[in-house]
């Protein structure tokens, strides 16, 4: 038990702490990757049926990619995930963001 306890101690201090992520809101009419990204959005969100407002937490990698998608859909997030897999967002290297949409009905 003692063992146990040792082990996840040492884990615990060797794990970096997840930074809190930033709130961007999606303007309707982006530019850049941002267009990709709107246009995802829009897509995948008409193919689910999802209309009014969407939150997505979005982590890049080192090199800007988004490496995670998550809207609390799975399938969702995997379309979005999917269609931006392509663009790179060097701004937000190594972090996390939360991107509120609003999507039309």
């Amino acid at each position: 038990m003692r063992l146990v306890a040792l082990v996840l101690l040492a884990f615990a201090g060797c794990a970096t702490p997840v930074a809190p992520a930033e709130l961007v809101t999606l303007p309707a009419a982006p530019t850049g990757p941002w267009q990709v990204m709107r246009a995802a959005i829009d897509e995948c969100a008409h193919q689910y049926g999802v209309v009014g407002e969407i939150r997505l937490r979005l982590d890049f990698d080192r090199l800007g990619r988004v490496r995670e998608v998550d809207t609390g859909d799975g399938p969702l997030a995997g379309c979005i995930g999917n269609a931006t897999v392509r663009a790179r967002f060097p701004a937000y290297r190594d972090r996390a963001i939360l991107v509120d949409a609003h999507l039309g009905g």
